[in-house]
């Protein structure tokens, strides 16, 4: 047991404000088109207006022990399973449900009828996540149930956001994208958080240095 690392001060937001139409799987933007995706998720772009853009690349370098809460965890931990198996897949991190809260460094908490306001809009899911010298050590996800066809949608898009995707982007087919509508994560998607854990970035890296290695990527 260990004490749980969920009581944030300070959290970077982000939330899922649209997107809910769904879709299939996309195929990879041109590579000029996945280099900027690439850099608006690790870093910002100019859709996210209500969040400051990151200054640092930020990743886990520790395994995810991820803790599912409230109405909605057991129909929905098969699909959290698979995301955390890709996950493992794409970055070579352990990543799996765990059982007990204290032994959680991602909480997943569905909660009942809820809808979040985030920056003047209405969201109906959000992460929160405070990354630490280019670390994230702990990340919380919220996932209101008031929109049952949005839950499948806002669990890959709040994980997305949880394993490092910290940002939005118009750039390429995208779970992360506002516009695209698509319900489960993309190649996009997998590239860039694959990218993402390449060792030849480093935590911490600022945008300008992480640029031509991710251009060779």
């Amino acid at each position: 047991m260990r004490s749980s690392p969920f009581k944030i001060p300070h959290v970077l937001c982000v939330a899922a404000v649209a997107a809910l139409a769904g879709g299939c799987a996309s195929g990879l933007a041109p590579p000029d088109q996945m280099r900027i995706f690439t850099e608006e998720v690790l870093f910002g772009s100019p859709i996210d207006q209500h969040v400051s853009a990151s200054r640092e690349l930020a990743r886990w370098e520790e395994p995810l022990a991820v803790f599912m809460d409230g109405p909605g965890a057991p129909t929905y931990r098969g699909q959290v399973a698979g995301h955390l198996a890709d996950f493992t897949r794409l970055t070579s991190l352990d990543a799996r449900l765990v059982d007990d809260l204290d032994d959680a460094n991602v909480l997943i908490a569905f909660e009942g009828e809820r809808v979040y306001p985030i920056n003047g809009e209405k969201t109906p899911c959000f992460a929160s996540l405070p990354p630490d010298k280019g670390l994230i050590r702990a990340a919380i996800l919220r996932i209101g149930v008031s929109e049952p066809k949005a839950i499948e949608h806002c669990i890959a898009h709040e994980l997305y956001h949880a394993f490092g995707l910290r940002f939005h982007s118009v750039a390429a087919s995208s779970v992360l994208s506002p516009v695209h509508g698509f319900h489960m994560p993309t190649a996009a998607d997998n590239l860039a958080l694959a990218s993402l854990y390449d060792g030849r970035l480093r935590p911490g890296a600022t945008r300008e240095e992480s640029a031509a290695l991710i251009e060779a990527l």
